[in-house]
């Protein structure tokens, strides 16, 4: 494989997804800040929480089918297989519908109950929202990712953009009209609504187009490789997802509102450098599928090479910079509201640099079938979270998560490097 024409190639579809990052990262500081101000530390909590929430819950009623569709609709084009190929999108259609309505059935009968553990009453009512919301975008998992499949990431771009757009433009009205917590839920389900029947009509004409005259074969497909494959994605990625909003809810359990948007604040400015890192790691592994059913170890891994080299060139430098800036910036930003959320941003940044020199080795895990690495990895990570939480956030609040944070995500990494490391040299000798 031509490597300068690959690099040329990746180059320019991360260019895509990156600008996608950096319009949709501003729109979200946007909204977060109007949030913040408009809402006050406590209400704005409420809204992180309910997000967290209903997020988690819907972590164990998504089997992450999204990742072995590029990894398996790419093997079966590799070998001209499109019947097999149709019938991978036909099995993440109606596992996207199944699950879908599962996770809307648990929210809907667990509000009231989730609402009671948290303290907050008026959970019940926002969550009960929310669940319609995940309900109706379901089958975009299943349509973003055969956009993933055939490399079209200008439209990935744009359709991004355009629904962090819809969220931006229904959530400044319902503030402009004070409608509070539940008009700023409701705004983010209008927004829902819209970008799925956008992006279900073009994952519809994409596959009349591309798959004309192709029926879907379910027979000679590998399903117990396959479904192998799902549960160690699902797995990794579930407990990773559970990570990211347990450190919510367990200050929320806790400690008051508050604590929560300190901490999110500061969560989100430290993963700015993920505009970076996310667009790279969507780029790359296509890419290192189709390198590995080639037998190309040596572009792989000059791939990695570079990755880690212009992300060090990067990740250190910003690193240091927004840890000098972090009090000005924070306190410009919320007008002195969230102005503990400084010490968060300090700490959690330094995970974002790690992680944007290490980007590579997920897509090379699961080129190469190895899904079951990130499951035990996050297994053991899982577990060192939870007990750092517990001991540190009675203790410590907001800052005492961002302590666990840092250790958890930052041993995570380094123990997948490990062995994505093992996998290269052993296929190198082949």
């Amino acid at each position: 494989m031509d490597y300068k024409e690959l690099k040329s190639s990746l180059i320019k579809h991360t260019g895509y997804m990156f600008s996608s990052n950096v319009v949709v990262a501003g729109l979200s500081f946007l909204i977060n800040v109007i949030l913040v101000r408009s809402l006050g530390a406590k209400d704005n909590g409420l809204i992180v929480l309910t997000i967290s929430t209903a997020s988690m819950i819907s972590l164990f009623f998504d089997l992450r089918f999204g990742e072995a569709v590029i990894k398996y609709v790419g093997d079966y084009l590799s070998a001209g297989d499109k019947n097999r190929a149709l019938g991978v999108i036909v099995i993440g259609y109606l596992l996207d519908v199944a699950l879908g309505i599962f996770c809307f059935l648990v929210l809907v009968a667990g509000a009231g109950l989730i609402s009671n553990f948290l303290h907050e009453p008026q959970l019940k009512l926002l969550l009960l929202i929310y669940a319609f919301m995940i309900l109706i975008g379901a089958i975009n998992n299943t349509s973003t990712n055969i956009f993933y499949s055939h490399r079209e990431f200008s439209w990935i771009s744009i359709q991004t953009i355009l629904m962090k757009i819809f969220d931006f433009l229904f959530i400044v009205t319902v503030v402009f009209l004070n409608k509070g917590t539940i008009g700023v839920i409701t705004a983010y389900l209008i927004s829902s609504i819209l970008m799925t029947i956008i992006i279900t009509v073009k994952a519809v004409f994409k596959i009349k187009v591309f798959y004309k005259g192709t029926t879907p074969v379910l027979r000679g497909i590998n399903f117990r490789e396959l479904f192998g494959f799902i549960f160690h994605t699902t797995f990794a990625s579930t407990i990773k997802s559970v990570i990211r909003y347990m450190d919510i809810l367990i200050l929320g359990h806790f400690k008051d509102p508050r604590a929560v948007t300190y901490y999110k604040n500061g969560i989100g400015l430290g993963s700015m450098l993920g505009l970076i890192s996310d667009p790279i790691y969507k780029v790359v592994y296509p890419a290192i599928v189709n390198l590995k059913n080639a037998g190309d170890i040596v572009t792989i891994k000059k791939i990695a090479r570079k990755i880690i080299v212009y992300g060090a060139a990067i990740g250190f430098p910003a690193g240091i910079f927004v840890s000098l800036i972090a009090p000005y910036v924070i306190h410009l930003l919320y007008k002195g509201i969230s102005d503990p959320s400084v010490m968060v941003l300090r700490l959690v940044i330094w995970v974002q640099v790690i992680n944007l020199m290490l980007c590579w080795q997920r897509p090379v895990c699961l080129a190469f079938g190895r899904s079951d690495i990130g499951s035990k990895v996050g297994m053991a990570g899982f577990f060192v979270f939870m007990v750092l939480l517990v001991w540190l956030v009675p203790r410590y609040s907001f800052t005492g998560a961002a302590i666990a944070y840092l250790v958890t995500n930052t041993l995570n990494i380094l123990l997948v490097n490990f062995f994505t490391v093992k996998i290269i040299k052993a296929n190198s000798r082949q």
